[in-house]
Order: C-alpha cells, then sequence, then structure tokens
C-alpha cells in the first residue's frame, strides 16, 4: 500500500483519507511488511492498521508475544481484570494452534494426497518387479548360456538392472515434462512451494529411482544365481 499510494516519496508523515462512517483523514506513522490476512491463499492487499481509539470495533484479539508460553495466561486475565471486570474473556490460542487451523484443509489434502502417492509408488513397484521377473523368466536360456559361458553373477545382475534402469529413466523424463506442464493444475492445492519447485521434482525422481531399483534388484538376483544347466533345459 505504502509503494503503491506514496511510491519514491515515503509513507512515513504521509496523509490519506480512509472512507469510514465518516470518513477521515489520517496519517501514517509506520510502515509493516506485506501479508495474507484472511487465509494462507488470499492475496496480497493494501491494508491499514488503525488504532482502537480512532475506530472502534466491538471484537479484537489480544496478542501476547511470551517464552513462558500458556503459563502466562493467568497474569494476563489478572491485568484485564484490574483495566475491566466485564470484559468477557475468550478462548485462549496459541500462535502455532492459529497456524494449525489455518492449515487444517491443507493437512487433510496433504494427507490424502500423500497417501494416494504411497499407493501409486507401491503399485509401480509390484508394476516393475512383475515385468522384471517376466523379462527374466523369457531370458532363462540366455542367461544360462551366458553363466556357462563364464559370466560372472555379478555381471549378470548389472546387465539386467541397467537394463531395466534405462526403461526406467525413459519413464521418468515422460513422466518429468508431463508433471511440469500439468503443474498449473494443482497449484491451487500447493502452499509455501513451486509446482515446479526443482527440489520437489528432483526429491520424487530420487525416490522412485529407489523403488525401481530395489523392486529390480530380486529378480536381477535370482536370474543370477540360476543353475546353468536347469537354465539351458528351460522351455
Amino acid at each position: 500500500m505504502a509503494k503503491r499510494l506514496f511510491a519514491e516519496r515515503g509513507a512515513i508523515g504521509q496523509r490519506f483519507d480512509v472512507q469510514w462512517r465518516p470518513s477521515a483523514v489520517v496519517e501514517v506513522i509506520g510502515v509493516v511488511r506485506d501479508g495474507p490476512f484472511r487465509s494462507f491463499r488470499s492475496k496480497l492487499e493494501p491494508t491499514v492498521y488503525v488504532p482502537l481509539a480512532q475506530w472502534y470495533q466491538p471484537r479484537m484479539t489480544l496478542e501476547v508475544r511470551s517464552h513462558a508460553g500458556v503459563a502466562i495466561v493467568p497474569a494476563i486475565r489478572r491485568e484485564i481484570a484490574a483495566i475491566d471486570k466485564n470484559v468477557p474473556w475468550p478462548s485462549v490460542v496459541t500462535l502455532k494452534g492459529r497456524f494449525d487451523a489455518a492449515l487444517s484443509r491443507e493437512r487433510v489434502m496433504a494427507w490424502a494426497l500423500g497417501s494416494l502417492g504411497l499407493l501409486a509408488l507401491l503399485l509401480a513397484a509390484l508394476g516393475v518387479y512383475g515385468v522384471l521377473s517376466y523379462a527374466v523368466v523369457q531370458r532363462t536360456r540366455e542367461i544360462g548360456i551366458r553363466v556357462a559361458l563364464g559370466a560372472r553373477p555379478m555381471l549378470i545382475t548389472t546387465m539386467i538392472l541397467r537394463q531395466m534402469l534405462l526403461l526406467v529413466a525413459a519413464g521418468l523424463a515422460c513422466g518429468a515434462v508431463a508433471a511440469l506442464m500439468l503443474a498449473r493444475t494443482v497449484r491451487a492445492l500447493l502452499f509455501g512451494v513451486e509446482p515446479g519447485d526443482p527440489a520437489s521434482i528432483v526429491m520424487a525422481l530420487g525416490v522412485l529411482v529407489v523403488t525401481a531399483a530395489i523392486a529390480s534388484w530380486i529378480p536381477a538376483r535370482r536370474a543370477a544365481r540360476a543353475d546353468p544347466l536347469a537354465s539351458l533345459r528351460h522351455e
């Protein structure tokens, strides 16, 4: 608001008209940081603080900063009662409690989406395991020939893992591009992070790679330990 109304002149000491009932001319005595006041998702709007003596409100919030936490509440009650015993005393809420209440919807959505994400990750791991197991069965004779010719178990394991991780890398590349293209559709569900946040994308890709590697390790090790004679007789 200070930048919009006064630009480079500086807001301190300037006067402007506030359309109250009745309207009044007020003087700026300080400037505070911008912030959302209605909710975390609300846009930044021009805002002004007005002394209670100039603009009475029947309801108000008393904010107290203290290192004692809720232990200071009895002292606050005594101070308010000393000023006016008829002032009603509402419930006491900590700042953390205010934040938790304001973010309750986001927490529920994060829990629901996180659960769905874990389920999708589990299904993806089962899919990778199933596909690789089937691919190993299909290549049983080939693996048996390689082992009979002197291929070491670690070489067989590395070969199968490398081929599967190449497929996983191709899928991750396509998925990352699709995620960036669809990021705008989930912007309204996010708070405190951008849809294209590099750290989040790298972390998600890392989790998928590790999951795929673990799912691929079991059939790869099974193929490396296979009996070459049994593999050569495999139909």
